[in-house]
């Protein structure tokens, strides 16, 4: 797809070529392992799992936050828990506002 994605949904799961941004309010968002996003994310969602290729900044304000994939700029988090796994990849800053510490979880390869 070329355009950008607006969306009002209970889940969306990315799966393919998206030519510029992500916008939405989801219960769910999974950028699957060969999604692809040509620019930026900015959601607010339950539960965000990011397995493929942000080429841009991601933006988020989530419960639960899962990266495993590559943000090409960088990751700015709100909410409960994040977890980077040895995977991720971040280009940019990577900036996480959450209750406690203890919730951000850093997986170094």
């Amino acid at each position: 797809m070329e355009g950008h994605i607006y969306t009002l949904s209970h889940s969306l799961d990315l799966d393919g070529q998206l030519g510029h941004s992500l916008y939405g309010l989801v219960q769910s968002l999974r950028v699957a392992e060969r999604g692809r996003v040509g620019e930026g994310v900015m959601v607010g969602t339950g539960d965000a799992s990011l397995e493929g290729v942000v080429k841009r900044s991601v933006n988020i304000f989530t419960s639960n936050g899962d990266v495993s994939g590559s943000i090409g700029r960088d990751l700015t988090m709100v909410g409960d828990n994040l977890t980077l796994t040895n995977t991720a990849r971040i280009g940019g800053n990577l900036s996480a506002r959450v209750r406690r510490m203890k919730d951000v979880e850093v997986h170094l390869p």
